[in-house]
């Protein structure tokens, strides 16, 4: 019943319409004909391109409308140009309407504006994105991250090349089950935890013997937070400060 789906449709903010098999609306309701500036009158009647474009209507949503019609749903994402609303992403359902002798008889359509999301995740992707260039570019500094677990989950290429480990050898496993601690590292690790828990950091040097010399790391061990300062996990930002160590040993002799 149109004029029940009408009724329906009108107390919904998403956009809703009825199309027939000649892609001709039969019924549409007001956030649609809000979106598009028209009135019901002016839209009952005429096909979809005529409301959309036709480029519109034969580059994005023709394929999917005859898919509908050949009786699947059809689920998809879009920027659509309102003349009421403007550029607006719009995440867009198609459902078959089956008629009395079952078959497909036309189709109701579904759009529901996802705008402010899509925009969220676009940045949200481009930040990532940008963050992940950053710390592989890292050069000199050795970063690594964990969960509140202590598996690691990230660990950069100046990581690999100072602490010997290869990033697959790592990632996915926790900092117990990759590390060989020194003596008294056991200690030291729970010391760690416990200064980041309390103090949001913990700040540390090793000093170590290598086919080349000795070599001096110097390390901080901090919080990770979310936005509602929640920890959720933890970071290692490791530097080779031989160079330095040795030229301030040169200096004092």
């Amino acid at each position: 019943d149109l004029k029940q789906f009408k009724q329906i449709c009108d107390t919904s903010a998403d956009q809703m319409y009825f199309v027939d098999c000649n892609y001709v609306f039969r019924t549409v309701n007001q956030a649609c004909l809000a979106a598009y500036g028209k009135t019901r009158a002016s839209v009952i009647g005429r096909s979809v391109s005529d409301l959309i474009g036709r480029k519109m209507f034969e580059e994005t949503v023709r394929q999917k409308v005859d898919r509908c019609m050949s009786g699947e749903t059809i689920r998809y994402g879009a920027w659509f140009d309102f003349p009421g609303l403007g550029k607006r992403f719009m995440d867009v359902v198609y459902h078959p309407y089956w008629g009395e002798n079952g078959d497909v008889a036309g189709m109701i359509a579904v759009g529901h504006d996802f705008t402010d999301k899509k925009i969220a995740e676009d940045a949200l992707a481009q930040k990532t994105m940008l963050l992940d260039n950053i710390l592989q570019s890292s050069l000199d500094t050795a970063i690594a991250t964990t969960d509140l677990d202590f598996r690691i989950n990230y660990y950069n290429p100046a990581a690999e090349e100072l602490f010997g480990l290869s990033r697959g050898t790592v990632v996915g496993r926790t900092v117990q089950e990759v590390l060989t601690l020194e003596k008294g590292g056991q200690e030291r690790f729970g010391s760690a935890m416990r200064q980041v828990r309390a103090r949001g950091e913990y700040l540390y040097s090793l000093e170590q013997e290598t086919a080349d010399g000795k070599q001096y790391i110097d390390s901080r061990v901090s919080g990770i937070y979310d936005p509602g300062g929640n920890l959720t996990g933890y970071s290692l930002f490791s530097r080779d400060v031989t160079v330095q160590k040795e030229s301030e040993k040169s200096k004092i002799q």
